[in-house]
């Protein structure tokens, strides 16, 4: 398979920190929360040659190998420490993963060529904080 540079690389990320009122100062309070990248409305029943050309590995900005993979019309996308997931095709070059974590963006030549990938991807992020004053 053949390396394609990324682009641009766009991570979301969600965390939130809270105290409550009078409460010592070890406390710490934690809040989580579900974020998601909406699935396509409708959709696309792309053909093979649509999702071949999009098949390959490709360096992300961090170092890291986004592997996109086909059988059949299907992909499925994985990167370094995060499971394989199905995409769903928004497009020929748009895909959500169909657990709502992650989007890739083909960047799609003249000739029809991918030449990279945008990935947002949503991590989960927990943050702490520590009390400094009343």
């Amino acid at each position: 398979m053949t390396q394609k540079i990324l682009v641009v690389v766009a991570c979301l990320a969600f965390a939130s920190i809270a105290g409550a009122a009078g409460a010592p100062d070890t406390q710490t309070v934690t809040i989580s929360g579900t974020q998601r990248i909406a699935l396509p409305a409708q959709p696309q029943k792309l053909s093979s040659s649509d999702t071949d050309r999009v098949v390959g590995q490709y360096t992300l900005a961090n170092g890291h190998t986004l592997t996109v993979a086909g059988r059949a019309g299907h992909l499925t996308a994985e990167m370094e420490g995060i499971p394989r997931v199905e995409l769903v095709a928004a497009s020929p070059t748009s895909y959500v993963a169909r657990n709502q974590r992650m989007a890739l963006t083909f960047d799609a030549e003249a000739n029809g060529s991918v030449s990279g990938v945008v990935v947002t991807w949503l991590a989960p992020v927990e943050t702490k904080g520590q009390r400094r004053s009343k």
